[in-house]
């Protein structure tokens, strides 16, 4: 899989929730997959506001549109219930599908409509 979508195993940005075990995924996927940034935000946890990540991300990705790091791939290292409403208001799809452990969505998100679309969903 990421062989397809990160062909140079790299991301630009992987946030995280402030929660241990997704400092421990994260450690597991940087295995794999190395991030130039890691930041910590405290809005991606189960309970969080996927109104309010999406909305963040959409800032973060337009904010860097012209700098010398625009953001390309972002990772989002999180928790259920929060990952299938983030999906779906990234994506405006309102389906909420769910997720299992270790399970991954790869998003392409459009700056011109602001939107995203969803790609492929691995289960874990």
């Amino acid at each position: 899989m990421c062989a397809n979508y990160c062909p140079d195993n790299a991301v630009d940005l992987a946030l995280i929730s402030p929660y241990r075990r997704t400092r421990q995924t994260l450690d597991m996927v940087s295995l794999d997959i190395v991030a130039d940034k890691v930041e910590v935000n405290e809005d991606i946890i189960p309970d969080g506001s996927a109104e309010l990540v999406s909305d963040y991300l959409s800032a973060r990705i337009h904010s860097a549109v012209n700098s010398k790091q625009p953001l390309k791939r972002i990772l989002v290292v999180s928790h259920m219930p929060l990952v299938s409403y983030l999906v779906d208001a990234l994506c405006q799809s309102y389906t909420t599908s769910l997720f299992a452990t270790a399970s991954i969505a790869v998003i392409r998100y459009s700056l011109r409509t602001q939107k995203g679309t969803l790609v492929t969903h691995y289960q874990g």
